[in-house]
């Protein structure tokens, strides 16, 4: 009697155990939270990086390359022997040349080129090499700002290819925009990241009278991108890249760039009047 009370209550248990189990397991994955109502999956990893969300950096990249380009400094710079502190001046006469380099962007067909201050500051030799074909044309500076580390260059060529200015007050907190610039000699870099946020004020440049209200991106910049462009998904300038916040002189997750409104004004005085008319 004992055994077959036993029997019953053991396949009672198993019985109820496989209803009430499996309707559960059955349940818990009866939503599909994956499959929408055209039947395909849904690759998240894409959703995450923009490839299904009407995002292209294709197209602004194709614009925006042709018209960044790269620019080369030369500078003599002295340097200091024993016998120069003991005489105190300059006996010897010799000077070291240092190479500095950065970006720029074309902004007319004849040769007009807009990068920062601090790229060509104190330079004795310019040179700029364009993004197509690689040719190399020694600059001439028209102007430079130092309040807004913005300069205007010029080369004797023709025919280039100028970026279009946007309207940097439209940008969005969040907003997608690609950095095009030559970072450690790499030339026509392309990076992609979201606007951070806008009116920043860093205190990086180093004037009497400084004027910032910096673009902040996590688009990658590092140095050689100073000069270089910022474009929104249309391929239009919305910023000059000009610095990054960094303890270790590279790209730790912040960059900031010049806004397109305030380079215009800049640039267009320098080209007109030789100086920012303020």
């Amino acid at each position: 009697l004992v055994g077959l009370t036993t029997l019953f209550f053991g396949l009672l248990g198993s019985f109820l155990y496989s209803q009430w189990f499996f309707k559960e397991v059955d349940l818990s994955f009866s939503k599909q939270e994956n499959l929408p109502s055209n039947g395909q999956l849904i690759n998240h990893s894409e959703i995450a990086y923009g490839l299904n969300s009407g995002v292209n950096f294709v197209k602004a990249s194709e614009i925006a390359t042709p018209s960044v380009v790269f620019v080369k400094t030369t500078s003599a710079i002295k340097r200091r022997n024993w016998w120069d502190e003991w005489f105190g001046y300059d006996i010897s006469g010799r000077r070291e040349l240092i190479s500095g380099a950065g970006s720029g962007v074309i902004i007319s067909e004849d040769g007009y080129i807009a990068t920062n201050n601090h790229v060509i500051e104190g330079a004795d030799k310019i040179e700029v090499i364009l993004n197509k074909g690689r040719k190399v044309f020694e600059a001439k500076i028209i102007g430079k700002d130092p309040s807004t580390d913005l300069a205007l260059l010029k080369i004797e060529a023709k025919d280039l290819i100028p970026l279009k200015f946007g309207n940097s007050d439209d940008l969005k907190i969040g907003e997608w925009v690609i950095a095009v610039g030559n970072p450690f000699n790499l030339n026509s870099t392309v990076t992609a990241g979201i606007v951070s946020a806008k009116g920043r004020n860093i205190n990086v440049v180093s004037n009497q009278f400084p004027i910032e209200s910096f673009i902040q991106t996590d688009a990658a910049i590092n140095p050689g991108n100073s000069g270089g462009a910022l474009v929104d998904d249309e391929g239009l300038l919305v910023g000059i890249n000009t610095a990054i916040a960094s303890s270790t002189g590279a790209y730790t997750g912040y960059g900031f760039a010049i806004p397109s409104n305030m380079a215009y004004k800049i640039i267009g005085d320098l080209r007109d009047y030789g100086k920012v008319q303020r």
